[in-house]
């Protein structure tokens, strides 16, 4: 009996550390996957339209693998580059997102917007540093509509936050605060600047930190006539791109997810969530989302889920299609 319950131990360890080696190296090289995206109102101009999706870098950077990751954004064309959120290390530095931009193409736009983990501004009076940095580095900060020409058409970049803004409310307030010159007052400009371009026949991309729920959804959206528009933007949202549950970081072979963070707007949460609601494309009322798998490792989950498990870092290259997939 004790040599049949030593061999059991050593077995036991012997699993345990195989997996443990074999995670590792799936954690060590980051992943690519190509998501064909249908959405049903897309130009005929926008079809096969690419993007590349990054999410949760977390200030990650892959040492002797950091090759790894250049070789996989360079493998492939793609009209822009969006980087859903979580993109500073501890210290609050962007130097991983700058390392990652080092190997993207020099003519692709990068489109980003600031995560929870990332270091905030300081009200509606000035942008963080860390974003300055990455402005400064040729991307552009999805604080506001963007307007985007490609291919002969206009696509709108839209920060999420922004989707129900009240322009007029947001001017009162900030000129009550003594703030009618400040960076916040520059944003209602734009806001309402883009609003006198836009037009139905555009396209709209909503580009979210946190996943969309399908309730926010409902209200942002209006029924006018046979069409579905926003309430508060002449058009049709049609996309929306988001991050932060990183896949649920920590994933049991056969179970999928353990935990995912639950959140205001996230479409799923608690232990063993729905794998469907916490990463890749869900439609939602005739928008398609995609939840990047993301890059690092999160501190929205408790500390003994702060790894990920059997859950490669991953980028994603998207291609819109009218086509049902």
């Amino acid at each position: 009996m004790p040599w049949g319950c030593l061999l059991i131990f050593v077995i036991f360890i012997i699993v345990i550390a195989g997996g443990l080696f074999l995670n590792s190296a799936l954690n060590s090289y980051p992943k690519k996957e190509r998501v064909m995206l249908t959405v049903p109102s897309l130009p005929d101009r926008l079809e096969n339209l690419r993007l590349l999706h990054v999410s949760d870098l977390d200030g990650r950077l892959f040492g002797d693998r950091q090759k790894s990751l250049t070789d996989l954004i360079k493998s492939d064309n793609y009209h822009a580059v969006f980087v859903t959120g979580d993109i500073t290390d501890k210290n609050g530095s962007p130097n991983a997102m700058l390392t990652l931009m080092e190997g993207l193409p020099k003519d692709v736009p990068v489109f980003f917007v600031a995560g929870d983990e990332d270091p905030k501004a300081q009200g509606f009076e000035n942008l963080p540093a860390w974003v300055a940095t990455l402005k400064s580095a040729g991307a552009t900060y999805v604080d506001r509509p963007i307007k985007w020409e490609v291919n002969k058409s206009v696509v709108w970049i839209l920060p999420a936050d922004l989707l129900t803004a009240d322009s007029e409310a947001l001017r009162f307030s900030l000129n009550e605060q003594g703030l009618g010159n400040s960076y916040g007052m520059q944003i209602v400009q734009a806001l309402d600047n883009a609003r006198g371009e836009m037009l139905p026949e555009h396209s709209y991309i909503a580009i979210s930190h946190v996943p969309v729920s399908q309730e926010t959804l409902a209200y942002l959206n209006t029924q006018d006539g046979e069409n579905i528009r926003m309430q508060f933007f002449p058009g049709r949202l049609q996309v929306i791109l988001s991050g932060h549950l990183n896949r649920g970081q920590f994933l049991l072979p056969g179970f999928g997810a353990l935990y995912s963070p639950m959140t205001v707007s996230s479409p799923a949460g608690g232990f063993f969530p729905d794998d469907n609601l916490i990463s890749g494309k869900i439609n939602m009322r005739g928008v398609v989302q995609h939840i990047s798998p993301g890059l690092g490792v999160s501190e929205s989950y408790p500390k003994l889920l702060r790894m990920r498990l059997f859950n490669p870092p991953t980028i994603s290259l998207l291609v819109l299609t009218k086509d049902f997939y």
